[in-house]
């Protein structure tokens, strides 16, 4: 068995934990979007990323439960839910298998789209009347 130099296992380890957050903060503001009504609660979306072999699966059901909830605030379609769900899941994929490093710049890049259309969805009905959205 191969053992990575501690400062790649580090790099990847700390870029996973960051990964877990942004899942974790994309929720919760979905939750806070929604008034608690959100299906998904932030810490299942960052656990369900540990589980084994179902961690597969959940890399590419919950973009596309963003995705539709993004389609569901703005007048016309802007995310194929489908494609979105596959986008992070290969992404996951590559970097579970493949290439730690090309899979991580292609989980942060999908996350970055996510946001950006999570950000258009939320300027396109306002969100709670409560303040500002809870970006940490």
């Amino acid at each position: 068995m191969l053992v990575p130099p501690l400062y790649l296992f580090l790099a990847n380890f700390i870029s996973l934990v960051y990964w877990l957050v942004c899942v974790y903060e994309f929720h919760l503001v979905l939750q806070h979007a929604t008034g608690g009504a959100y299906p998904i609660k932030p810490a299942r979306a960052a656990w369900f990323h540990l589980i084994p072999v179902y961690d597969l699966w959940w890399a590419f059901k919950w973009p596309r439960e963003l995705a539709r909830f993004v389609n569901e605030r703005l007048p016309a379609p802007l995310m194929r839910p489908d494609r979105t769900g596959l986008a992070v899941f290969f992404a996951f994929v590559i970097f579970l298998f493949l290439y730690r490093g090309f899979g991580m710049i292609l989980l942060f890049w999908s996350a970055s789209h996510l946001s950006r259309c999570l950000r258009y969805a939320l300027a396109a009905k306002s969100a709670s009347p409560e303040g500002p959205l809870p970006f940490s």
